[in-house]
């Protein structure tokens, strides 16, 4: 199982394992409280709110710049499990975007609205605001 930093995969493989230029794929998933929510998570992620324009380009820049490429999460309507995929320049790169005040806004943001399944971690965070439940996936099968 990866290892977890807040909601984020901080690695799946071993960077030095990898050919040179290769970004690691990572995958996680997250869970929504109900089947409801999934309009407004989309909305928030659609930038459908303009007050949260500037948190989410923020957010955007603080992911770019820590080496996150191609990020996309996909919902399962049985499950209201969210899926993520995301590929790092490096195993860290999730875990350097967490302990960014853009990113610690961006979180609170969702779990003021209570959509989705949150960490009972909010002292021990920036800005004190809990850290989204995500559990780590393993890649079983890959084809370029």
């Amino acid at each position: 199982m990866a290892k977890l930093a807040g909601a984020f995969v901080a690695g799946v493989a071993a960077a030095s394992l990898l050919p040179a230029k290769q970004r690691e794929r990572v995958s996680f998933v997250m869970k929504l409280n109900h089947a409801d929510n999934l309009a407004e998570y989309k909305r928030r992620h659609d930038g459908a709110d303009p007050h949260w324009d500037g948190p989410k380009a923020q957010l955007h820049s603080a992911l770019t710049k820590n080496g996150v490429h191609n990020y996309s999460i996909f919902h399962s309507p049985e499950t209201n499990v969210l899926y993520a995929y995301a590929e790092l320049d490096d195993s860290a790169g999730f875990e350097r975007t967490s302990k960014t005040a853009d990113c610690a806004i961006w979180w609170k943001y969702f779990e003021d609205a209570k959509l989705m399944r949150y960490n009972d971690d909010a002292p021990n965070t920036l800005l004190g605001g809990a850290t989204p439940w995500a559990e780590g996936l393993n890649e079983v099968f890959h084809m370029d």
